[in-house]
């Protein structure tokens, strides 16, 4: 009897983790359109290789892991496209309009198109951390992790430089706008 019951028991946890992989790798939808459009945009092979196993492996883990991490995934993601897709479309405009991403000057195209991001995405963050519901900092970190990632895509056309400025400007910005989304939130 106790042989019966054990393995019910693997066997529904085994079901459970398939299910569990299943809804993972759904919830990374995201990333389909995001490569494409990073391809697309001009983000290299290497690029694409190398952060885009990273953070497939990161959305697929955090969506396994399931609760708070896996409620990051997709706001982290869509927050992520921002610091992503910015410095690779203003580094499409400032290459045809004969201006250059490799301006080593800290006000390039590209530097200001990653800060832009970052801030952006900062505040996105922001407002997903104000509205959920445990305030549980897995979610928060776990979304922060995704959007690194994923704006790592993106600002690597400006180098390191690019993906340090999107981070420094992603920290700048989401507390004030956690901090104000809760405050609005509690006033409406």
């Amino acid at each position: 009897m106790n042989r019966d019951l054990s393995l019910l028991r693997s066997e529904a946890r085994r079901r459970y983790q398939r299910g569990q992989l299943g809804v993972a790798l759904f919830s990374t939808w995201p990333l389909l359109p995001l490569f494409g459009a990073a391809w697309w945009l001009g983000c290299g092979a290497n690029c694409l290789l190398l952060i885009g196993a990273l953070l497939a492996l990161a959305s697929v883990t955090f969506g396994w892991r399931g609760g708070a991490y896996r409620r990051a995934v997709t706001p982290g993601l869509m927050a992520g496209a921002m610091p992503a897709l910015l410095p690779l479309y203003s580094h499409t405009c400032a290459v045809a309009c004969n201006s250059s991403c490799n301006d080593s000057s800290w006000t390039s195209v590209c530097m200001i198109a990653c800060w832009g991001g970052g801030l952006a995405a900062g505040i996105a963050m922001g407002i997903f951390a104000a509205r959920e519901r445990d305030a549980s900092w897995p979610a928060r970190v776990s979304g922060g992790v995704l959007v690194v990632l994923a704006g790592s895509l993106g600002c690597w056309v400006g180098g390191v430089p690019g993906i340090v400025g999107m981070c420094l400007a992603l920290l700048a910005s989401a507390p004030p706008a956690r901090v104000l989304a809760v405050r609005w939130g509690r006033q409406v």
